[in-house]
């Protein structure tokens, strides 16, 4: 199975501070082309409401094109059905990555460039997909796992952007 395709390609986030905008912007069902063209390519997640933001879209942007379902949908449906959404998990995998930053005594801020993050959500549903079940939940360390996959501190430490495990 290939990686979610926009997001691979697209959907970088937003500057240091959310404007009202913004807010708005994420706020209402905003696809994946839409996110691509309203931001830089560069811009890093800085906060939680960022990282739900884009969680968000993986419940609302449409795969495959016209289908009517979701990203989270296509890769989990059993999942997705009973309840499942990327949203929900907005905290766990923003926590995930602010400890990955606290225990790799990384310098500065939590600054997670969308690569890493999209590195880490992607892989939360091609793992998943084989296992898709009614009662299939992300905890903790899962998320703990995606991060880690994600190569976000090997990354960060090196100083430059470094293939995710799941890069082409």
């Amino acid at each position: 199975m290939t990686l979610l395709p926009y997001l691979n390609t697209g959907m970088r986030l937003i500057d240091a501070a959310l404007s009202k905008d913004v807010v708005e912007f994420f706020e209402r069902e905003a696809s994946f082309l839409e996110l691509e063209q309203h931001f830089s390519r560069y811009d890093p997640i800085l906060t939680r409401t960022q990282c739900r933001a884009v969680l968000k879209a993986y419940d609302q942007g449409e795969y495959p094109e016209a289908s009517g379902w979701c990203y989270t949908r296509f890769h989990v449906p059993q999942a997705y059905d009973a309840g499942l959404r990327m949203l929900d998990s907005s905290g766990a995998l923003w926590h995930a990555f602010e400890d990955a930053h606290i225990k790799a005594q990384l310098d500065g801020p939590v600054e997670i460039p969308m690569k890493y993050f999209t590195a880490a959500a992607e892989a939360s549903l091609l793992i998943s997909s084989a296992s898709d079940n009614p009662t299939l939940t992300f905890d903790t360390p899962f998320w703990t796992s995606m991060v880690e996959r994600s190569r976000y501190v090997l990354a960060q430490k090196a100083g430059s952007t470094t293939l995710s495990a799941i890069s082409r």
